[in-house]
């Protein structure tokens, strides 16, 4: 793909006009190594520009001493995306996955003298990697059990913050069992999720767990 990006701006005493082309390259690979066994890998890379309320100097009250306020000199933002994956027999899977970012854009805080705190935005560099398994299992006709469990790490930084690390763990297992003799259904599924995402200024954390039983 080719993506065009015109700027033209018109005022009393000047004009600027200017176009910005970027290829958007795009790969996809399939091999199946053995009849049971295969390969899927995709590459892209993107290109993305912010809107016009996140570069808007403009400043309003959004509440609690705290104010929102756009960033006129934020840049745009590229990303590049690498996935692979090992499927055996459609039952079982291993992927990895990893992207990086040049101007990712996130929120950045700025307290006044008069402690009033700004909401705004900023660009860094952002590194998102990801390693998973999947498993579908079917045991008798009777017996169906999924589980997905990965874990991804993250990077991020700026050039006036140092590098900030974050980490998320992932599992999500399902089972069921079918009783042919009465129509029943039972399931019962568990989901464990952790994540500490880094941010430009400290991280975010994320925790959830659930646990359900259910008939059918």
């Amino acid at each position: 793909s080719l993506l065009t990006v015109r700027n033209r701006n018109i005022s009393d005493q000047q004009t600027l006009d200017r176009t910005i082309w970027s290829p958007l390259p795009y790969g996809r690979l399939y091999w199946r190594i053995i009849p049971d066994l295969s390969v899927n890998a995709n590459y892209y890379y993107s290109l993305s520009y912010p809107d016009l309320e996140k570069l808007s100097p403009v400043r309003y009250y959004c509440g609690n001493n705290i104010y929102r306020q756009g960033n006129p000199s934020l840049k745009a933002m590229s990303m590049h995306y690498v996935q692979g994956e090992l499927d055996y027999k459609g039952i079982l899977k291993l992927t990895y996955m990893h992207r990086f970012s040049d101007n990712d854009l996130t929120d950045y805080f700025v307290t006044t003298p008069s402690k009033e705190v700004i909401q705004t935005y900023a660009n860094s560099d952002f590194q998102h990697s990801y390693v998973g398994l999947e498993g579908d299992f079917d045991i008798a006709g009777t017996i169906n059990w999924h589980t997905t469990a990965s874990y991804q790490w993250y990077r991020r930084s700026s050039d006036v913050t140092s590098a900030n690390h974050g980490y998320t763990w992932y599992l999500d297992t399902q089972a069921s069992y079918r009783f042919k003799s009465i129509g029943l259904l039972a399931t019962a599924s568990y989901l464990l999720s952790y994540d500490k995402r880094p941010l430009l200024q400290g991280k975010e954390y994320t925790q959830q767990e659930t646990l359900a039983i259910g008939f059918r």
